[in-house]
Formats: structure tokens, C-alpha cells, sequence
């Protein structure tokens, strides 16, 4: 099976959002590619992600998944391998329906993040949700850190995902994201 490009949003850091609708079982998994993330003028944000079981109606299902970096700056006096709680959503806390991290910290001044998210069946009724999402970023323009991120995690429902909306938790996003079948 193939590969396959369905849609692509060029957001130009007008919105807040940028939503995918039309996830349906027409493929078993959807691949998301942000590129160039960019914060639309607010320095360090983080990019996250949120579905939607009623079109995209609302963006607010439960979730648990778990979230680390990696990081260096340019001269290697600062780096470090750490799970952060903060991108961790717990399922019995308020934090399981709210928008899930899966890329922090961008640098306004010239930085920006890519990278993917994977959710796998989306469409079909039996068991909950799995994705994984893998990242880069820089961060702080001035000491130059690479962050390489990753966080894996489901959405805790048996109903089908059939939306998928994207943000930065501060200003507008910029950037160019896709959504591919497989």
C-alpha cells in the first residue's frame, strides 16, 4: 500500500488552529508531517496536537501518553536525555483531555520545529487509540539547542477519531502541515 497525500495547510500565523476533518477507515493509519513550525510571533512555544470523536466539534478526549527530549547546544555545554512531566498527560487528572505536546520550545528569533505524528487506526471501534510523534526543533536562537522530542500516548475511547486539530500553546501558528494516508 502507498503512501498517500490527502491534504496540506499552509498556515501563515493568522490562526490559532489549524484543523484536519474527513479521518475516516479509508486508511489504517494517518500520518501528520508539520513543517517549519513556527510560533507566529511569540518566543518558546510548544506545538500540540488534540482529536476530535464529532467532526471537530470539540478537540477534548482523554488521553494518557508519556513525553522526553533530547537536547545540546552548538558547544556541547549543555545537554541532557529527560522525560518531562510537564508534556505527560495523566488520564485522572483534568490534563487527559487537553491538548497533548509533542514539540517545546521554539525560538521566535529565527527558529522553528518539524516533524511527524502517527495515529494508528483511527477509525475503527473496538480498542483505543494509538499514536506516536517524533520531533526537531532549535530553541533559544542565542545558545543555539537542537531538541530532538518524542511522545507516545492513545486517546482513551473506543469511538472513531474522525478529526485532528493542531496549535502552539501561545500566539498563532506558522508552518506547513500535512496529512497522509497509509
Amino acid at each position: 500500500m502507498a503512501l498517500t497525500k490527502i491534504s496540506e495547510t499552509v498556515a501563515d500565523g493568522s490562526a490559532t488552529t489549524v484543523n484536519f476533518t474527513g479521518i475516516d477507515s479509508t486508511y489504517k493509519i494517518y500520518l501528520f508531517r508539520f513543517i517549519g513550525i513556527r510560533s507566529g510571533g511569540t518566543d518558546h512555544p510548544g506545538f500540540l496536537f488534540n482529536g476530535s470523536t464529532d467532526g471537530g466539534s470539540s478537540y477534548n478526549i482523554q488521553k494518557t501518553s508519556g513525553y522526553w527530549r533530547a537536547y545540546n547546544n552548538a558547544n556541547s555545554s549543555d545537554n541532557a536525555v529527560a522525560i518531562l512531566a510537564s508534556g505527560c498527560l495523566d488520564p485522572t487528572a483534568d490534563a487527559g483531555t487537553v491538548y497533548q505536546r509533542v514539540l517545546g520550545g521554539i525560538a521566535d528569533s529565527g527558529g522553528n520545529g518539524s516533524g511527524s505524528l502517527i495515529i494508528f487506526n483511527p477509525s475503527q471501534t473496538t480498542y483505543d487509540k494509538y499514536w506516536i510523534s517524533k520531533c526537531i526543533t532549535v530553541q533559544d536562537a542565542a545558545n543555539l539547542y537542537a531538541i530532538q522530542s518524542e511522545t507516545a500516548g492513545y486517546f482513551m475511547t473506543t469511538s472513531a477519531i474522525n478529526a485532528v486539530s493542531f496549535k502552539v500553546d501561545a500566539g498563532n501558528v506558522a508552518g506547513t502541515i500535512q496529512m497522509w494516508g497509509l
